[in-house]
């Protein structure tokens, strides 16, 4: 099996191939803003006829605030957003319009839901 890398001139990463005997098993492309934050990874698989697109979104503060995977046609299989507070932490996810809420101790730690969890994907 081999695995080659490819990078731009700022480092970082713009394609990565999984290739075994027969050929290419699964292989990725990454895209970047102007200010080195992921906005796009397309992959292929071996046997599957459509890419397989998934966007990233990025506040002003370079905090992620939207996952769409599996895009087709503009339309997500799965869309997660993120909501933070005044310091960075998560505050909220919501996936496929349903939310939990996240809460922080004493010392700014935390990160873990105040009740409830997300739908488990099969």
């Amino acid at each position: 099996m081999q695995t080659p890398y490819e990078y731009d001139a700022a480092s970082r990463i713009l394609a990565i191939a999984h290739a075994g005997v027969n050929g290419t098993i699964a292989a990725a492309q990454f895209a970047w803003d102007v200010v080195n934050r992921p906005t796009q990874r397309q992959s292929v698989m071996s046997g599957v006829a459509d890419p397989i697109v998934d966007e990233y979104t990025h506040d002003p503060i370079d905090q992620l605030v939207r996952v769409r995977y599996q895009v087709t046609g503009g339309v997500p299989v799965r869309d997660v957003q993120y909501q933070y507070d005044l310091v960075g932490n998560r505050q909220v996810v919501t996936e496929d319009g349903a939310s939990v809420q996240y809460t922080v101790n004493n010392l700014n730690v935390g990160g873990r839901p105040l009740e409830g969890r997300l739908p488990r994907r099969p």
